[in-house]
């Protein structure tokens, strides 16, 4: 995959919510005036520090916060992490109760539950060296304990709607899943039954992006970033997080993205990251 070439130019579903902190949240992505802005603003959400972000509209959930501390390592590389999982393995069949409208069509019962790990986060591909960021992508590709599976597109479209020449790179094997579940009635014959399998990434759709223009639009369409979702290879306990800055350390990336905690909104002058970008690629 070449970056020189490529790239020169609130998850579907999740509610809204009117939280206390809306104006305070939504000044941070809004206010930014760079990447690094971005970055700074979802360590906040990542951390508790806001309810709520363009990309999800609550609290981050509670088997998510183990996974904070190497989530915000990615960040200093400039990946935005925006959607993780850890695994999980019920190790037997356990009741819940449900107090549920009767239209989801979810019962009281028992219920097992399996899932694998995943990451995905933004990839700033226009504000990164193009052979690091090659030699990055090759090493996750290389990496046996997970899978890896790219969004590249050209450019906006000119309305900031959509996606030009959008492409998906991957290999994700046939029949992959990051659940699996079984559920009935009565103890026996939920052990009894058979797993069922889903899928909750969408390997071809790139909307995470509407989120962050809807949010700031100079932002993300000069960085144009591109949607990186890792899998684990299998079942078991893996730190996909430390895989990747393992990743990014072998490629030569470079922490050029630390936190500045006394500018959470990013602000920055005419010598930004994204300016000097933008001018290289007028250049071109």
């Amino acid at each position: 995959m070449d970056l020189t070439v490529a790239n020169t130019a609130a998850p579907p579903g999740v509610p809204s919510c009117n939280c206390a902190d809306g104006d305070d949240w939504q000044r941070l992505w809004n206010d930014a005036e760079s990447w690094q802005g971005f970055l700074d603003a979802n360590r906040a959400f990542l951390r508790g520090e806001m309810s709520q972000s363009p990309y999800y509209h609550a609290q981050i959930s509670e088997e998510t916060k183990p996974l904070v501390e190497s989530l915000l390592k990615l960040h200093d590389y400039g990946f935005l992490t925006y959607c993780s999982q850890p695994s999980r393995d019920d190790k037997d069949a356990y009741f819940i109760e449900r107090d549920c409208c009767a239209k989801c069509g979810n019962k009281n019962g028992y219920h097992q539950r399996k899932q694998r790990a995943y990451l995905s986060f933004l990839f700033p591909v226009g504000l990164l060296n193009p052979e690091a960021g090659d030699a990055f992508i090759n090493e996750l590709w290389k990496d046996e304990k997970l899978y890896l599976s790219i969004i590249t597109y050209e450019r906006f479209c000119r309305s900031g709607c959509c996606r030009v020449g959008t492409k998906t790179i991957s290999d994700f094997p046939g029949g992959w899943a990051t659940h699996m579940s079984r559920e009935a009635p009565t103890y026996q014959e939920a052990v009894e039954s058979e797993f069922e399998s889903s899928q909750f990434i969408d390997l071809d759709c790139s909307y995470v992006l509407d989120a962050f223009m809807m949010a700031n639009p100079s932002i993300t369409s000069a960085v144009n970033p591109f949607i990186f979702h890792v899998l684990a290879e299998d079942w078991e306990p893996c730190d996909l997080a430390q895989h990747v800055i393992d990743a990014a350390e072998r490629a030569g990336l470079e922490k050029t993205f630390p936190e500045r905690s006394d500018d959470v909104g990013g602000k920055h002058d005419e010598s930004s990251r994204e300016k000097e970008a933008e001018d290289a690629r007028e250049e071109e």
